[in-house]
């Protein structure tokens, strides 16, 4: 989907009623698509509310942004929405990150230019390595086999011969750990 830059140009100079509506039919669908896409966990109030907020930050944010190439603009409004499901996973669940949310964003970001894909996967990639390096092999084995490979903790407890609350805090402190790399490498 191209954005004309006419209409673009316009949204940054003049904000009319028409214009707006004209964007907002263009991306209003496509925003609704991301979330159900990047989060099953969102209910359907939650996401209608997910979407205004987003439209909101782009009407107060549009005049700051610069496009840079074809896409830039997508782009810009998933790094929005990002911001937003994370500050309702914060809001939900204060003490983790959705690690989930990240590697589902990661997928859907397929969908989008390749560029932005890489973006996300050397993000991923570079927070688990600086992640990994703070905790025990068996720490680190726990969280991945559980939060990265979807595997059951009761299971993985049995097969690490420790208890099934020893992954569930491994996990905990492992995803902790994470959000901190996650905030200094995005801050």
């Amino acid at each position: 989907m191209l954005t004309p830059v006419s209409l673009l140009t316009r949204i940054q100079m003049s904000s009319s009623d028409a214009d707006w509506t004209t964007f907002c039919k263009l991306y209003y669908p496509l925003v609704q698509q991301w979330i159900k896409r990047s989060s099953n966990q969102v209910e359907q109030n939650e996401t209608e509310d997910l979407v205004q907020e987003v439209f909101l930050d782009v009407h107060r944010n549009i005049s700051h942004f610069i496009r840079h190439k074809t896409g830039s603009l997508r782009s810009w409004l998933r790094c929005i929405l990002h911001s937003k499901l994370t500050d309702l996973r914060r809001k939900q669940f204060p003490d983790l990150v959705n690690f989930t949310e990240l590697q589902e964003l990661i997928i859907a970001s397929s969908s989008g230019a390749f560029e932005e894909t890489k973006l996300y996967e050397d993000l991923f990639e570079k927070a688990c390595n600086m992640t990994q390096v703070d905790f025990t092999p068996s720490t680190w084995e726990a969280f991945f086999r559980t939060q990265i490979q979807g595997e059951d903790p009761q299971s993985v407890a049995q097969i690490m011969n420790i208890t099934r609350n020893a992954v569930y805090m491994a996990r905990f402190r492992v995803l902790k750990r994470m959000e901190e790399v996650l905030d200094h490498l995005l801050g």
